[in-house]
């Protein structure tokens, strides 16, 4: 046999037996696969014996975790100690490890096991650690079981009613003293959380009378702080109750506010600084637009005199909303230095700079300014005329290719067991699932993670909700391929191609909206991708005949999200003639406040002065943030973009004439 055909017969050899591994690979994970979708599909029916066997069976499967977890929440009322303990040691970077923990104890709890509660090796949530203490009591360990309850006790917010029975006890123990009750009522207080303070009120013993009637009328009508002072005598308490309550008064009636000050500095002997924190209350309250000339005087006596920064800034966003450029520099000039280095403030002191005939020192803020990221320094670009840097070349492995990169990075992470468990949750369509994984992952622990080899990882291997998550967790903000991934772009492209909308806008308003999280809820009950409101949704479904859409659920579908997200975003954006701007600050506050703020604009007034003056924090930010993830996107689709606004922005003039 010639040496020739010796190669080629081992060759093939070699080839044929890698083939079969790699088939014994495929078909194992297929074969787990159809094991574990029967598994979903019908384990409530079977006995314990064949579920048992099915384990068995899943035992080397990626998700076999969550199979056991089903398995041992469903016999959770007959699970040993050592079964739910060995399933939590056993899955330490398991999401529903805690999950299984908490239920343990809450049926624990149920039946009065209290023995078995304090064997557990339990979670750090307070609902568990409330529950773990309230066993140790109730074994008559009460030194051990009362330890630290006044710090769990000692929030500013609601508690939850799993830790009743352990703060009653303690409370009855006479642990829960009065001076306790005053200082969670500051905390409270300075949550302005009334309902709970009224509560706390209300547990202050019999001889504490006078101080619980005053107390109560002030939190019913903050005017009472008159009598309050009178009544009361002076205490670090009162005072606090007085420094803490007096916005509220401010707020209701400044005028009346304002007058009070000499009486509470003399009768509560309050400092300077106090008095200044008092009349900062009253200037906050004098930007509305029925303060009289008086009272703005007042106020800009004020802020000149002190030199608050927040007021400061205030300030001079009004000075921009009414177009005032020479009380702009007058107002910048009196921020500290190290906040007149915010881009917005140096890109006014640009322009300030500019309308004084300085253009060479307008210029160089200007090319300081474009030398970050963010939007001052892709408008500063624009305004001097050059295309803004960008860099989609970073490395995270040097000197490989994509295809090269992504092997190394597979070689590393495909083999951790919480991708191979995202791996097949999104195999199985479970993305919520998947999405708790990777959370778990970046945020867990504070051991040091490669975070742009993670995220690259994700954004290769298409997960790009995942590549966004970790680009926040390790604050890459200058990896913008991992950050602006394109997601969904099948129902991005087909449900703007018959709208106004770019199609640049629509996946930057999601971008923002929800981070291309399809999961999200916002406070305020938003959901999915462009975190629509229910209402809102309902309505979009109504106007274009979505039959099919019966339930805000549906939000959740990332189809049906981008379909309605749409939908609005276009309307918003041919409600204000086209206008990126005035459309994402529609489509975070509503309409009728955009109108309402064009209208209290001065006559005139330029697109970043308008940006800069809209009143909402969280809006201000979104507008900018939206124009900056346009920008990025059209720069990815290949789109070209020359500047960060389009002319038609830049030249449109931001003020509407009232009705």
């Amino acid at each position: 046999m010639s040496l020739r055909t010796i190669i080629v017969v081992l060759f093939s050899l070699l080839f044929g037996f890698n083939s079969m591994m790699a088939y014994g690979k495929d078909s194992s994970i297929k074969k787990q696969r159809e094991i574990y979708q029967k598994w979903l599909q019908n384990y409530t029916t079977l006995s314990d014996t064949e579920q048992l066997n099915q384990l068995v069976l899943l035992k080397d499967y990626p998700l076999y975790p969550y199979a056991r977890y089903q398995y041992l929440k469903a016999h959770l009322a007959t699970a040993s100690i050592n079964q739910v303990n060995q399933f939590v040691r056993q899955n330490p970077d398991f999401p529903l490890s805690s999950s299984l923990m908490q239920s343990y104890v809450e049926l624990l709890t149920e039946k009065k096991d209290w023995q078995n509660i304090s064997k557990l090796s339990i979670d750090n949530s307070l609902v568990t650690k409330c529950r773990y203490k309230y066993a140790l009591f109730q074994q008559g360990k009460k030194t051990e079981a009362f330890k630290d309850v006044a710090s769990l006790w000692l929030s500013d917010n609601d508690l939850p009613s799993a830790c009743n029975d352990l703060f009653n006890a303690w409370d009855q123990s006479g642990a829960k003293s009065v001076n306790l009750i005053l200082l969670r009522l500051e905390l409270v207080l300075s949550k302005n959380n009334i309902k709970l303070a009224r509560y706390l009120t209300n547990q202050l013993p019999s001889n504490y009378g006078t101080l619980k009637k005053n107390l109560l009328a002030v939190l019913d009508d903050p005017q009472n702080l008159t009598a309050f002072v009178k009544n009361m005598s002076v205490t670090p308490f009162s005072k606090n109750v007085v420094m803490l309550s007096f916005p509220r008064l401010a707020n209701r009636n400044p005028e009346l506010a304002n007058t009070f000050i000499p009486t509470l500095v003399k009768r509560l002997k309050l400092t300077q600084e106090q008095e200044i924190k008092l009349q900062r209350s009253i200037a906050l309250n004098y930007f509305n637009s029925s303060a009289t000339k008086e009272q703005v005087a007042w106020r800009d006596h004020f802020i000149s005199e002190h030199s608050d920064v927040g007021l400061l800034e205030r300030r001079i966003r009004l000075a921009l909303k009414d177009n005032q450029l020479d009380q702009v520099a007058y107002w910048i000039n009196l921020l500290p230095k190290t906040h007149k280095q915010k881009d917005e403030w140096r890109y006014w002191q640009a322009v300030i700079l500019e309308k004084d005939n300085q253009q060479a020192d307008a210029d160089k803020i200007l090319q300081s300014l474009m030398e970050q990221r963010g939007f001052y320094a892709m408008y500063s670009a624009q305004k001097l005329k050059q295309t803004y840097h960008f860099n989609f070349e970073y490395p995270v492995i040097d000197k490989v290719t994509p295809k090269e990169e992504l092997a190394r990075l597979s070689s590393h992470y495909a083999k951790l067991p919480v991708i191979q468990r995202i791996e097949e949750l999104r195999y199985f369509g479970k993305i919520p699932e998947a999405i708790a994984e990777w959370r778990y992952f970046l945020y867990k622990d504070n051991n040091p993670k490669q975070y742009a080899e993670i995220a690259r990882y994700a954004y290769l291997r298409g997960w790009g909700e995942h590549s966004v998550q970790a680009t926040i967790a390790g604050k890459l903000w200058d990896n913008w391929l991992e950050r602006f991934p394109l997601v969904h772009q099948q129902h991005f492209d087909h449900f703007t191609k018959d709208k106004s909308i770019p199609l640049s806008f629509a996946l930057a308003i999601s971008r923002q909206e929800s981070g291309l999280d399809p999961t999200v809820q916002s406070p305020s009950g938003a959901k999915g991708l462009m975190q629509l409101l229910p209402n809102t949704a309902k309505e979009s479904a109504k106007k274009i005949a979505l039959q099919n859409y019966h339930s805000s659920e549906q939000l959740y579908d990332p189809e049906t999200n981008i379909q309605l997200g749409t939908y609005y975003l276009n309307y918003v954006y041919q409600l204000f003639d086209d206008n990126r701007v005035l459309a994402a600050a529609a489509y975070n506050a509503g309409p009728n406040r955009v109108n309402r703020w064009l209208q209290d604009t001065a006559d005139g007034l330029e697109v970043i002065a308008f940006i800069e003056s809209i009143p909402f924090t969280e809006t201000r930010n979104y507008v900018k943030s939206v124009l900056v993830f346009d920008y990025i996107y059209q720069l990815i689709l290949k789109n070209k973009p020359q500047t960060i606004l389009n002319t038609k922005e830049v030249q449109h003039i931001y003020h509407k004439e009232k009705s």
